[in-house]
């Protein structure tokens, strides 16, 4: 009698400062809203770990933050982060839940092209808004958990 295959969730990694010091990942996808800043959570870790370098990128107007937009960062400094890749979200104003998991399916391909084998996703955050965290571990547990291989969570949904 053969066994069902379950599908396993994701891991979930914590994404304060000193979680991310603690990683070591083949390929990181990060998310930004067009119009939050300054850059909070993951990318914010992340930021502050690159010296400013992804605030820099926006500054120059490299990268914005359309939804659509990607962008592979070198990683230098402290971070054990094989491939950075940095997506956007568009507009906060514009944010679903059927956005974000598009967003998503889109970081996998994209990092599918580019040799990435061992997939981890950041969750996107804004202050005095839980239901993006919410809808990041609603994509991530149901539609696209095949694809990942672990998710970056702020502490508190770390557990969960």
């Amino acid at each position: 009698m053969s066994k069902s295959k379950v599908a396993k969730l994701p891991t979930r990694l914590s994404a304060d400062l000193s979680g991310l010091d603690q990683l070591q990942l083949e390929s990181l996808a990060v998310f930004v809203f067009q119009d939050v800043r300054p850059l909070r959570g993951v990318a914010g870790y992340i930021d502050w770990r690159l010296c400013g370098s992804l605030s820099r990128l926006i500054l120059a107007g490299h990268f914005e933050g359309r939804r659509d937009e990607h962008v592979l960062m070198p990683v230098t400094g402290t971070l054990n982060i094989q491939r950075l890749f940095i997506f956007g979200l568009g507009p906060l104003r514009t944010f679903s839940q059927s956005t974000l998991s598009s967003v998503c399916g889109t970081a996998i391909e994209v990092m599918g092209r580019a040799g990435a084998t061992s997939i981890h996703l950041s969750q996107p955050e804004v202050y005095g808004r839980e239901d993006i965290a919410q809808s990041f571990l609603d994509v991530t547990s149901r539609t696209i958990k095949r694809h990942l291989t672990g998710i970056l969570v702020s502490p508190e949904f770390c557990s969960a």
